[in-house]
């Protein structure tokens, strides 16, 4: 299409100049003195003699200039349809068409306007040309555009300790940096071009915080420039982490024990009362001194040892929740922003944890919460600045008195009102007894189990009648057993203390059809 309209173009200005020629060779007056052109043919006679010098000279000039002209017209064609060809620019051809179209016919007005916008044109074209010579000759430049600081970013260090600067973005390996201090008490960098550089943090009054700014110029060659503000917050040498505990039914308490029985209401369960058994909270404080989540204790306990050793005599469950930090030094030493702990927050994100994402678990942690022979629960509630420890102690109290459990010498007696249901049986677990050897060894079971069972303990057999002894296990025959609402059961235990150990007694009540432990006490017996 361009090629076309250039061949086109060429032959219209061709046709125009012939015209023009044509047109120089006729006469100017009506007595048919042709200048030289004598019946349509050239005559040497009348073109080189003196005689018609008068015409010959006037007619010669003239016709060179128009003759130059048309030349030159040819010329700046040419050279825009070069300039053209080559995309230097490009011609609107309707708009050239109609400007062609417009050439007067008149001689003079012809000669006077292809002049006219031979000048015009050619000073355009300079124009054009010196402005294209001058984009290639200056190359766009590469320089990346700058833009607005995008990115703020908060440090929070301590004083007298080396602190390292970090870019808030990950760049290409190619950028440069360039680190400028804008605020703050003056501080020396390891490397203002580097993209990690440290500094020791400045030392500050008791009570005060300082802060320091920088700004980070990256330059990176794929995306650009970009800009990091980062404010660094010296804050003085953090005092000994505390345990915070709350050993009483206080505010954080009341409030896990409502989480607990909102969740049992909802479905359609009984509240449980709290209990004011300590093993819970003892436990607690243990999780968060050791920093390791376990149903055992350190010195080797499990739940229902803990329990009885404080004066409990129902069955016990456990459960526990640990959020936070396992290790708070990092947040104290290093450059790490760390989020102090909410209590209340804690409380109600553990409670929902184990009710609503237990899966891990296999929901064993809801099934405790929601079971329905549970009467009593008691609460341990430990944490620091930046790690929480929450236990839950479910209880299952069905002897109801004061000392439903008693142990003098190696004989056991169970006295005791029965919430519901009936004694079912009792039987005696044994465990080897606490070390902290066995705490190393179990901390991270995730979950923890009763003893070897090693007795039952059977009422008296109706008289001239006995029992056949199992493999399996030792049965003893109590002293006596009364069961119904009031319960009094006696049996000795020195046929089976045999070993150093923990000899917890278990005693299954039926309700319903359903049999379940109502007692889990233990006895340390060391020998």
């Amino acid at each position: 299409m361009t090629i076309r309209f250039m061949l086109n173009l060429c032959l219209k200005s061709l046709s125009q100049y012939k015209i023009l020629v044509i047109r120089m060779g006729r006469w100017d007056s009506d007595d048919e003195d042709w200048r030289g052109w004598k019946d349509g043919r050239y005559d040497n006679r009348y073109a080189g003699t003196n005689r018609h010098r008068k015409y010959r000279d006037p007619y010669k000039k003239r016709q060179t200039k128009k003759i130059g002209i048309g030349i030159t017209l040819v010329a700046i064609i040419g050279v825009f349809g070069f300039l053209f060809v080559n995309g230097i620019f490009e011609f609107n051809p309707y708009n050239l068409e109609k400007s062609l179209q417009n050439i007067p016919e008149d001689i003079s007005d012809t000669a006077k306007t292809a002049k006219d916008i031979a000048t015009e044109t050619s000073d355009k074209l300079q124009e054009t040309v010196t402005e294209q010579i001058e984009s290639i000759q200056e190359p766009t430049s590469t320089t990346p555009q700058k833009v607005t600081p995008e990115y703020h970013t908060t440090m929070y260090v301590i004083e007298n300790r080396p602190v390292t600067l970090l870019s808030n973005e990950k760049h290409n390996l190619s950028s440069t940096y360039l680190w400028k201090q804008l605020e703050g008490e003056p501080v020396k960098l390891s490397s203002y071009s580097a993209a990690e550089p440290t500094f020791m943090a400045p030392e500050i009054p008791d009570g005060e915080t300082k802060s320091i700014v920088f700004r980070l110029t990256v330059n990176d060659p794929k995306i650009g420039e970009f800009i990091d503000v980062i404010t660094i917050i010296v804050n003085p040498v953090a005092e000994p982490l505390q345990i915070v505990t709350k050993k009483s039914p206080d505010e954080l308490v009341q409030y896990a024990l409502e989480q607990i029985n909102e969740d049992r209401t909802k479905n359609n369960l009984a509240p449980v009362l709290l209990s004011y058994n300590s093993a819970a909270q003892i436990h607690a404080e243990d999780v968060l001194e050791q920093r390791k989540i376990s149903h055992w204790m350190s010195n080797g306990e499990k739940p229902y040892m803990t329990y009885s050793r404080l004066g409990g005599t129902g069955d016990v469950s456990q459960n526990v929740g640990f959020s936070g930090f396992v290790n708070p030094e990092e947040c104290t030493n290093y450059n790490v922003i760390c989020e102090k702990i909410d209590p209340f927050n804690s409380i109600k994100q553990s409670e929902y944890s184990m009710m609503y994402d237990d899966a891990s678990s296999d929901w064993g942690h809801r099934d405790n919460i929601l079971r329905p022979y549970h009467t009593h629960v008691s609460l341990g509630i430990a944490y620091d600045d930046y790690t929480f420890v929450f236990v839950q102690n479910f209880e299952d109290n069905y002897l109801v008195s004061d000392t439903p459990i008693s142990v003098t010498g190696n004989h056991v007696t169970i006295n005791s009102e029965l919430k519901s249901g009936s004694i079912q049986n009792i039987g005696i677990f044994y465990d080897s007894l606490p070390t902290h050897e066995l705490y190393l060894q179990h901390y991270n079971d995730g979950y923890y189990e009763m003893g070897d069972t090693i007795t039952v303990v059977v009422p008296p057999p109706p008289p001239n009648s006995y029992y056949d002894q199992p493999t399996e296990y030792t049965l003893i025959e109590a002293d006596r057993w009364n069961t119904g609402s009031s319960v009094l059961i006696d049996f000795d235990l020195s046929s089976v203390l045999t070993r150093p150990g923990v000899y917890t007694v278990g005693v299954w009540v039926d309700e319903g059809g359903e049999s379940f432990l109502v007692t889990s006490y233990s006895i340390f017996y060391k020998g």
